[in-house]
């Protein structure tokens, strides 16, 4: 960051959040507005405030519903495609990476596999009850 002229730098599509001092810089990454990866699904917030002196910033999570996520991933046929489809609906769901390792396994253990029966397959791996 060290060529920048700027006091703050925003960056994202992390889907991990954080707010620090480095290199004489203020860098926030809100994480993601819909896809965070934590552990807590619910969206983020950024709000940034300068006020007669240095930046301030709040990270905040806003009221999430997954049961919508659910609905409307069922309505627009998205857990009905399997693979990484559905595992991405999974990740919305509990707020955990699931689609890389998902990708990884599908490409070394289970290629001929229906996208489908190969999510299905995947989650039981992880002791976890497929969406569909």
């Amino acid at each position: 960051y060290d060529p920048l002229d700027e006091d703050i730098v925003i960056c994202g599509h992390t889907h991990r959040e954080h707010a620090r001092r480095f290199a004489g810089h203020l860098v926030v990454n809100m994480g993601s507005t819909g896809a965070a990866l934590l552990g807590d699904p619910r969206p983020r917030l950024l709000i940034l405030e300068k006020r007669n002196g240095p930046w301030s910033w709040e990270l905040l999570r806003v009221p999430y519903e997954p049961e919508h996520v659910l609905e409307l991933a069922q309505r627009n046929g998205w857990l009905g495609l399997g693979g990484v489809a559905t595992t991405m609906v999974h990740e919305m769901l509990v707020g955990r990476p699931w689609s890389r390792s998902f990708v990884s396994w599908w490409n070394a253990d289970a290629s001929t596999m229906q996208p489908v029966d190969a999510y299905r397959a995947f989650a039981r791996s992880r002791g976890v009850e497929p969406l569909v």
